[in-house]
């Protein structure tokens, strides 16, 4: 065997890179060329939550719902390849009286211009009663499965108070629905398996949803108090490695719903997010999954 051959046979048949992972959490469209070497990488992709509606002053609104989680540790490609990243966009609360917000942004991963997992974005908050904004959900192709929560729904206006906006969903369960307008009902939902909480509402403003982390499943998100028409409502709280929401923003973390407002602009999503890694004794939800 020729040195030539050696040194061919070597790059078509390289050794695996070390341990290692890239996150992508600005909303936008990416090329990655997987490394050399890799067969195998884990994959991790939360949806951006939706916008919260805004209503005209005493006519409340609802929130938005809260973006998909989705994750399959499984995911075959070969070294050289080139893979789109999609990482999605937080749906913008509503600006203009009576309308509904704008929806989060899916988070994807193609290839060859093909989806092969998908989180969805959660929709927009809504103005009519009973009709807070969707919770995002995912989707693969190619049979590959692939596990996680669904966003929680936002909470609707029934005519007294604003909708809270939906929680992220979580690793191993969905996120928490947001509170539903009314004085008579004790906040957002609490987040199932590492989702975010529900916000909380009142008669100024409802309270964003919790986001959720890309560093593996924590606690659930706690669903948002209600509040009264003298105070703030309080947010839901993140699920996984979880922040506050920002008032009426979806969670400082990814994919929190916002939540609704009348007389003021609805809360924003949270931005989505995506998250790869690779190495052996690797995987989602929660082994080894830190950055090294």
């Amino acid at each position: 065997m020729t040195v030539v051959s050696i040194i061919m046979g070597f790059l078509d048949n390289p050794e695996p890179p070390p341990a290692s992972q890239v996150e992508f959490t600005v909303p936008g469209t990416y090329i990655w060329e997987v490394p050399r070497g890799l067969k195998s990488i884990s994959t991790l992709l939360v949806g951006g939550g939706g916008g919260g509606g805004r209503g005209s002053s005493g006519n409340e609104t609802g929130g938005g719902g809260g973006g998909g989680l989705r994750y399959n540790n499984t995911v075959e490609v070969y070294g050289g390849e080139s893979l789109t990243i999609v990482v999605g966009y937080a749906g913008t609360g509503s600006t203009v009286d009576n309308r509904t917000g704008g929806s989060g942004g899916p988070s994807q991963i193609l290839r060859d211009n093909n989806v092969i997992i998908e989180a969805g974005g959660g929709g927009g908050g809504q103005l009519t009663i009973g009709a807070g904004g969707t919770g995002g959900t995912g989707t693969s192709i190619d049979s590959l499965t692939v596990f996680g929560g669904n966003g929680g729904t936002g909470g609707y206006q029934n005519g007294t108070r604003n909708g809270g906006g939906g929680g992220a969903a979580g690793y191993s369960g969905n996120g928490g629905n947001g509170a539903i307008g009314g004085t008579a009902n004790p906040g957002g939902d609490d987040g199932q398996g590492g989702g975010g909480g529900g916000g909380g509402e009142s008669q100024f403003g409802a309270g964003g949803g919790g986001g959720v982390g890309i560093f593996g499943e924590g606690p659930s998100g706690t669903g948002g108090q209600n509040g009264t028409s003298t105070q703030a409502a309080f947010p839901g709280l993140g699920g996984s490695d979880g922040d506050d929401g920002n008032l009426r923003d979806g969670g400082i973390l990814y994919g929190g719903g916002g939540g609704g407002m009348d007389g003021g602009n609805g809360g924003n999503g949270g931005n989505g997010a995506v998250r790869i890694l690779w190495g052996d004794g690797r995987s989602f939800p929660s082994t080894n999954v830190g950055n090294i």
